[in-house]
């Protein structure tokens, strides 16, 4: 079985943009996505499925421009008043965030965000190149803003005439990101990394407020999804097989393996059987004797 987080940012991969459009493409590209742009708060969860383990929880607030991500070992965001953090599981206070506090760093979790950094930040855009089936934008991120100068990364997007985000990938390594999208109301349903081991179920949660983007809420969700994600582990570990969401298979009797006498409740009770077995078959020695001596 496989644990997945997203803990490295960077986990993204891009394809080189051949043509370089003019400045006037990103300022069309621009014009036209804003139709694209949330109104409203979004909180997006992501399970791994199959044979492994991982949640991954990401959310964005576009009237505050508040934003975090969570997983089982850390939590990373941006609250509504601009405050910055990077807080692992483990610590009491949270440290210097590696990026530029741009929500764009949860791209790969929920699609929109890339949208929204890019209007908050246009010069990141480097080029936008109008196709038949959509737009392929490259925009600049920078992925450690502490080292000197700031290491950046060129991603790429590919969105279809709708605004959906078909893929995204950033230059190295070559790793690709798609998406399943429903078909009720365009919202993603998957995410389908191109060499992952796993596929990932998506969910959105429901009636979420500015509120839940303050940073003791998001500090809040660490240790729950550390906790889902072990029960996951050890359902696997003991056998069970994921068959969707909600259902899980048992494992079957002739899978299961023999239980050795010296453990389980046989264990407990073996020593106290031996010594009372072999008592009762003291008397019965001792009496057979007594009764041979009396005749």
């Amino acid at each position: 079985m496989k644990v997945i987080h997203a803990v490295v940012f960077v986990l993204l991969a891009a394809l080189p943009c051949s043509v370089l459009a003019s400045p006037e493409g990103v300022e069309e590209f621009l014009r036209e996505s804003v139709a694209w742009l949330p109104s409203d708060p979004l909180i997006v969860v992501h399970e791994a499925t199959r044979d492994a383990a991982g949640i991954n929880i990401a959310g964005l607030d576009p009237v505050s421009g508040a934003w975090f991500m969570v997983n089982a070992h850390f939590a990373s965001g941006r609250d509504p008043d601009g405050y910055r953090y990077f807080l692992k599981r483990e610590d009491a206070s949270p440290s210097d965030p590696m990026d530029d506090g741009r929500p764009c760093m949860v791209g790969f979790l929920l699609p929109v965000s890339l949208i929204y950094s890019m209007h908050e930040l246009p010069e990141s855009i480097l080029d936008a190149e109008k196709l038949e089936s959509g737009w392929q934008v490259r925009f600049e991120v920078t992925e450690d803003a502490r080292s000197s100068p700031p290491r950046k990364g060129v991603h790429v997007a590919n969105y279809d005439l709708g605004g959906r985000l078909q893929w995204h990938k950033r230059e190295h390594p070559t790793q690709e990101i798609r998406w399943d999208y429903s078909q009720e109301d365009d919202r993603i349903e998957r995410r389908i990394p191109q060499k992952g081991p796993a596929h990932f179920k998506v969910s959105f949660e429901q009636d979420v407020s500015v509120d839940d983007f303050e940073f003791s809420a998001v500090q809040a969700r660490i240790k729950p999804t550390y906790i889902a994600e072990q029960q996951r582990l050890a359902a696997l570990a003991a056998g069970y097989s994921d068959d969707g969401p909600g259902e899980w298979t048992p494992p079957s009797p002739e899978d299961q393996p023999l239980v050795p006498y010296d453990t389980g409740p046989v264990a407990r009770w073996r020593l106290p059987l031996i010594l009372g077995g072999g008592i009762l078959v003291a008397i019965a020695v001792g009496e057979a004797i007594r009764r041979r001596r009396i005749q």
